[in-house]
């Protein structure tokens, strides 16, 4: 009697997945460098990936993006005159001399601005200016400020504006505010500083000479003695609430951290900034994770985001102490998710970008091996 032997189908080929079939797979990558490696085993899966207009914004996890050591690269941190979209889609650096410009990190495309100010006080701006942020609207708002000791200044530059609207505020607040933030929303200026205070100001878009508002607050449930410390401030949108995150690490305050797992001492706050009766007065009122479960927060400096993603919602990714950490907002654990190389600047100055990956057809490719190569 024969053996009997287990009739086994024959493999089919990967390269043999239907277009459909890799697709499918494909939309439900959320890193971009796993799309990109995706389509790039075989022509049949490179003529299967959808083109650059059919990939929906914010589909892929984005990346911190920044200056180290001088050189721009993927995952790095430093202080610039950072611009960012408030989506992240792009960002640039400004300059202020001799002549206001952003810089695009990502093309190089620049872009020439209005002079701050041409006479009178337009020194004192120019030079507060040259240690700026400021980030950039959808609908084409362009928002730069800074904050040094005592003084606040920011610059509105709206679409069809020939000259940037200044509003300024004196905070004789007493120390520098490194890790302070502020936003331009609804045609309103909030102000973030350290832990415990903020202030709103109201800009004059009709010349009259000052800007409405800016009365100090403290934050609800803050305090001057609070053993929290203060490592970051991030402004940004939710639905249509503008919104304060804090990052805060727990110290003892003779030897600094409490421990070497700094996961153990990082916690997130939330207060968002509502309006507390007809008056028109604003105030800060706290906010649980719950109310951000199915969306992702990217805390970056000058500008932050919100994403939705259910499956991974109810968190923040901020960078702190050379490392990048997700923090659940729903059960207030921290988690430590790469360590970056040495040569990154201050955890004050990075952004997040969301990657477009462009897949050029096997067609367009072939026309470039054929193209006559240039001669330097």
């Amino acid at each position: 009697m024969e053996p009997i032997t287990e009739l086994v189908p024959p493999s089919r080929p990967w390269a043999a997945l239907s277009p459909d079939m890799v697709g499918e797979i494909s939309i439900r990558l959320r890193d971009a460098a796993d799309f990109v490696r995706l389509h790039a085993v075989c022509i049949p899966w490179r003529e299967s990936a959808p083109s650059p207009a059919a990939i929906r914004p914010r589909r892929f996890l984005p990346w911190p993006l920044a200056l180290c050591e001088d050189l721009l690269v993927h995952n790095s941190s430093g202080d610039e005159n950072w611009v960012a979209s408030a989506d992240g889609t792009a960002a640039w650096v400004l300059t202020v001399r001799p002549e206001p410009t952003m810089t695009d990190l990502l093309t190089g495309a620049i872009r020439v601005l209005p002079r701050f100010r041409e006479n009178g006080r337009g020194e004192i701006i120019n030079r507060r200016m040259e240690n700026s942020r400021g980030i950039v609207y959808g609908d084409g708002i362009i928002f730069v400020y800074s904050i040094d000791l005592g003084d606040f200044t920011a610059a509105i530059l709206r679409p069809g504006d020939v000259a940037w609207t200044i509003a300024e505020k004196r905070v004789y607040f007493g120390e520098r505010c490194h890790h302070s933030s502020a936003a331009y929303h609804d045609g309103k200026i909030l102000v973030c500083m350290n832990l415990q205070f903020w202030f709103v100001l109201m800009p004059d878009f009709k010349g009259n000479g000052a800007a409405g508002g800016g009365r100090l607050e403290m934050k609800s449930g803050a305090s001057a003695r609070d053993a929290m410390k203060h490592e970051g401030s991030y402004i940004f949108e939710s639905g249509n609430e503008l919104m304060w995150a804090t990052v805060m690490s727990k110290r003892n305050p003779t030897f600094g951290y409490t421990g070497y797992d700094l996961t153990s001492t990082l916690s997130v706050t939330l207060h968002a900034l509502v309006e507390a009766n007809s008056s028109g007065r604003m105030r800060l009122v706290p906010r649980d994770g719950q109310s951000l479960r199915d969306r992702v927060l990217f805390l970056g400096s000058p500008a932050s985001f919100t994403a939705s993603a259910t499956h991974l919602g109810g968190c923040a990714y901020f960078v702190f102490e050379n490392c990048v950490y997700r923090y659940n907002l729903i059960n207030g654990v921290a988690e430590l998710m790469e360590r970056v190389p040495a040569g990154w600047g201050s955890d004050m100055a990075h952004v997040w970008i969301q990657p477009r990956p462009a897949i050029d057809p096997i067609d367009k490719i072939r026309e470039k091996i054929k193209a006559p190569t240039k001669e330097y």
